[in-house]
C-alpha cells in the first residue's frame, strides 16, 4: 500500500507524463493569419510560430519581380538621342553671286576657288549640293554674252582652254586660288547664280571659308549657313530666320566667319 509520499511522487510523474506527449491539434489554424505557403518543400516538420503581421505569402509592397513589367520613365524605345540632324539644323552653306559687273569671257558671276568647313579641327566635305546659273546660260557658241563655260567642250569663240568653269566639285577639293589643280581653279557662279552645299550636320560654332578669285571685274558674293536648302531663296531671304550666318563680301576676294557668333 502506498504511503503519502510515494503517491505524491506518483501523481507528479503521471502529471509530467501527459505534458510531455499532449500537443495542440491547432498550430496552424486558419485564423492564425498564416497562410498554407509557408511550407517548406521537403517534408521539414511544422512548428507553432508566432502569427503576429506575418503573412505566409512572403509578399512585400513594392517588390514585385516580373521583369516584363518593369518600365522607367523616359525609356521608350523610340526615343530620340541628340546629335540627329532635326529641321532646326543649319547643315546647309549657300553662295549666291552678288556681282556688279558681268564679265563676259565665260565665267560671269563670283568665280569660288575653294569653301572650307571646319568644325572641332577637323575639315567637312559636303554629302550633297545643288547650284542655278542666275540669269547666265550655258555658252553655245551663239551666246557669247553673259555665258558660263559649262563642260571641257571648246565652244568658240568663248570658251577655248578646255576647262569646265562650272563644276561645283572644284570647290571642296582642297586647292585654294592660284593653285594647280590640273582643272579649272574656280567654279563661276554665274550672274545672280547660287551654290548650295549641304554638310549633313549642323555647323553651328564651326568656320566657314570663302575663296574667291578677284580680277578686274567686281564680283560679289553673300554667302549663308541656313536650314534649308532651297535653290530659289534671294538675296533678300538670306538673311531671314532660315540663316543663322550671313557673310557680304561686295568686293570679292575671301571671306571668313564661324557660325552663330
Amino acid at each position: 500500500m502506498l504511503n503519502s509520499k510515494n503517491l505524491l511522487s506518483y501523481l507528479l510523474t503521471l502529471l509530467l507524463s501527459f505534458a510531455l506527449t499532449a500537443c495542440p491539434d491547432d498550430c496552424e489554424t486558419d485564423d492564425a493569419g498564416v497562410d498554407e505557403e509557408t511550407e517548406e518543400a521537403g517534408g521539414a516538420s511544422e512548428e507553432c510560430e508566432d502569427d503576429s503581421g506575418v503573412d505566409g505569402g512572403n509578399d512585400t509592397a513594392g517588390t514585385d519581380t516580373d521583369p516584363g513589367g518593369a518600365e522607367t520613365g523616359g525609356t521608350d524605345g523610340g526615343a530620340e538621342t541628340g546629335g540627329t540632324e532635326t529641321a532646326g539644323d543649319f547643315s546647309y552653306v549657300i553662295i549666291q553671286d552678288d556681282s556688279i559687273d558681268t564679265n563676259n569671257d565665260g565665267t560671269p558671276g563670283a568665280d569660288i576657288c575653294e569653301v572650307t568647313v571646319t568644325c572641332a579641327g577637323e575639315d567637312l566635305s559636303p554629302s550633297d549640293y545643288d547650284s542655278d546659273m542666275g540669269t547666265s546660260e550655258p555658252c553655245d557658241g551663239d551666246n557669247g554674252d553673259n555665258c558660263v563655260c559649262e563642260g571641257t567642250e571648246i565652244v568658240e569663240p568663248t570658251c577655248t582652254s578646255g576647262n569646265d568653269r562650272y563644276d561645283v566639285n572644284v570647290v571642296s577639293d582642297g586647292f585654294s586660288c592660284g593653285e594647280d589643280n590640273g582643272v579649272s581653279p574656280y567654279m563661276s557662279l554665274g550672274k545672280g547664280g547660287v551654290a548650295i552645299f549641304d554638310y549633313g550636320q549642323d555647323l553651328t560654332g564651326c568656320t566657314v571659308t570663302v575663296e574667291e578669285a578677284e580680277g578686274s571685274d567686281v564680283e560679289g558674293y553673300i554667302v549663308a549657313v541656313c536650314n534649308t536648302g532651297d535653290i530659289n531663296m534671294g538675296v533678300e531671304l538670306l538673311a531671314g530666320e532660315d540663316c543663322a550666318a550671313i557673310q557680304s563680301a561686295s568686293d570679292g576676294g575671301s571671306s571668313s566667319f564661324v557660325v552663330g557668333e
